[in-house]
């Protein structure tokens, strides 16, 4: 096993704890439309006067798809990365913020493709504020890529599908807003190596510690049941690693939609494996999480059969409340009440799409990506890239008196492809930054022991 490194940075004044609940990091989110470039893709930016959705074409550079997009503690848009480079809200390369890439593949398609073309990778990146000022990029390597037989990691395989996406350790990047404004990244601070080892690269997990501020931080790691647990205290901007703590039943499956998603409350972390093969089956699994250790026990794992149409995604989403999960896949939605004794076990089918609405003719939307807004409704959209936008109105009424609404809002029109809308196919997977502290105090559980680690200023 390779070296774990613990990295303590010295710091300006840190927001206070009221401050802490008002951040709106989450608020605008930039997806892909057509690849390109030119390329659009659309803005979708969180209102809080009308609880709505601001829907806005925008030119852009890089692949946007479930990329790390972050805005101040105001809502507004500020930075983007696409793991290749960290750009800012312009789309123009961060000041040191080129080539951030780690890992082959990503190499491989910073040197063969075009420059801004990247990957995003779901939960392969996530970005942390330490302060209104001061910045963590988390972000794992690709050392391969989905539909790479060649590539393949030879004893990691599910219904003869083999693992090839997979990263081979996770990094910090620092950056922050210089004095006129540009994004910079701190360049004796990019690309610093936190874990090395062979993870489970679209993973990243990161959950509030009990005390609502500092970060617990999960890297899944394959050939076992465990993820290696780092802390984030914002207080001091030290990352310091806590050995490993039981994750996942479902770790080696093979690479699939969103994985991970806790609880608003954080007292739960559901993750869930989807593969888009014949006598293929989803599964899920509630890990009930202790946040003053970072440690997580099981349970409940189930498995549910294929529908009857395969789906490249499908995803997961709490209602704000925490008490009912919600899994999309294909032309179902169904819904689990946290509060039964065995969740999984006993679902609500809220939706089911038995004649979608198609795109130019031929192109199904199928609910299978979501996204709990700020106001607690739940965005729906397919992930086979259309322009439609479908809600959950209630999520946390039980069954149908949730008010699932099929397709309420249609995107614009393209202006750089005329005759065609803006589609959109992936929603964000953002940690949740107004996670609320435990009403207890706990002190964190450290085996010194375990903290194999140098420490550097």
């Amino acid at each position: 096993m390779k070296q774990i490194l613990r990295i303590v940075f010295i710091m300006g004044a840190l927001w206070s704890t009221h401050d802490l609940f008002s951040q709106k990091h989450d608020y605008v989110y930039y997806t892909q439309g057509h690849p390109g470039p030119p390329a659009t893709g659309i803005e979708l930016k969180y209102q809080d006067s009308t609880g709505e959705l601001l829907l806005t074409p925008k030119e852009y550079r890089g692949m946007l798809g479930w990329s790390p997009v972050f805005s101040d503690k105001h809502g507004e848009f500020l930075c983007y990365t696409n793991n290749i480079h960290l750009y800012d809200s312009l789309g123009r390369i961060a000041i040191n913020g080129e080539e951030i890439a780690v890992g082959f593949y990503l190499n491989h398609r910073l040197d063969t493709r075009d420059y801004h073309r990247g990957f995003g990778g779901d939960q392969a990146a996530g970005i942390i504020p330490l302060s209104d000022s001061l910045f963590y990029l988390f972000h794992a390597s690709m050392e391969f890529w989905i539909g790479a037989p060649d590539w393949a990691i030879d004893d990691i395989s599910t219904y003869g599908v083999k693992q090839t996406g997979y990263s081979e350790g996770l990094f910090l990047t620092e950056f922050k807003p210089n004095e006129e404004g540009r994004i910079e990244v701190n360049r004796s601070r990019k690309k610093l190596e936190l874990v090395l080892d062979t993870l489970v690269g679209t993973s990243l997990v990161f959950n509030k510690h009990a005390n609502g501020e500092d970060w617990w931080i999960y890297a899944p790691e394959h050939y076992s049941k465990d993820a290696y647990l780092l802390h984030l205290d914002v207080s001091t901007g030290e990352v310091s690693t806590h050995g490993k703590t039981y994750y996942s039943e479902l770790n080696d499956r093979v690479w699939t939609q969103r994985r991970s998603i806790p609880s608003p409350n954080g007292e739960y972390i559901a993750t869930m494996t989807h593969i888009d093969v014949e006598e293929a089956s989803t599964q899920i699994e509630i890990k009930q999480v202790d946040r003053c250790t970072g440690e997580m026990t099981l349970m409940q794992l189930d498995s549910f059969p294929l529908t009857r149409l395969l789906s490249g995604s499908a995803a997961l989403e709490w209602s704000a409340s925490g008490r009912f999960l919600y899994m999309a896949r294909a032309d179902y939605i169904f819904q689990f009440d946290i509060r039964e004794s065995n969740p999984l076990s006993s679902a609500d089918t809220i939706a089911f799409i038995e004649s979608p609405i198609r795109y130019a003719g031929f192109i199904p939307d199928y609910p299978d990506e979501m996204w709990r807004l700020p106001n607690g409704e739940i965005l729906v959209v397919s992930f086979n890239a259309t322009p439609y936008l479908s809600y959950i109105r209630k999520p946390d009424e039980k069954g149908k008196a949730c008010q699932f609404e099929y397709v309420t809002d249609t995107l614009p029109p393209d202006p750089l492809h005329p005759g065609t809308l803006i589609t959109i196919s992936t929603l964000p997977t953002y940690p949740l930054y107004r996670m609320p502290p435990l009403d207890y105090d706990c002190e964190t559980s450290v085996d010194e022991s375990e903290r194999q680690s140098d420490v550097f200023v």
